[in-house]
Order: C-alpha cells, then structure tokens, then sequence
C-alpha cells in the first residue's frame, strides 16, 4: 500500500497525522459554529473606499 508522500509510517508519523487531524477538526468545528458564514466568498476583494498617504515617498 501506497503511503502519503512526506508521512513515515511509524509512530512518530502517526503522531504527527493525529495532531494535523485535530487541528484540522477544530477548524472545521469553528466553521460549523461560525453563525453567519456566508455561501461563497467573493472572488474579488472589495474596492478600496478611501485613500491613505504613501510612507515610502
């Protein structure tokens, strides 16, 4: 059987598999909880409303 490409297939790889799958529950636990979430974020970021100086000139 084929292993994931970078993941040993020893107990220092299954703890490492194990820890990525808890935060990867938590994430998917927080987006589950998350109230408003919408359907689909926009492809495109919102047009800027004002203006700042440029520190740099």
């Amino acid at each position: 059987m084929a292993h994931a490409a970078g993941h040993a297939r020893d107990q220092v790889g299954l703890a490492n598999a194990l820890a990525l799958q808890k935060a990867v529950n938590a994430i998917v636990d927080a987006l589950q909880k998350a109230p408003s979430l919408p359907t689909k974020l926009p492809d495109e970021p919102a047009t800027p409303t004002g203006s700042a100086d440029n520190p740099f000139i």
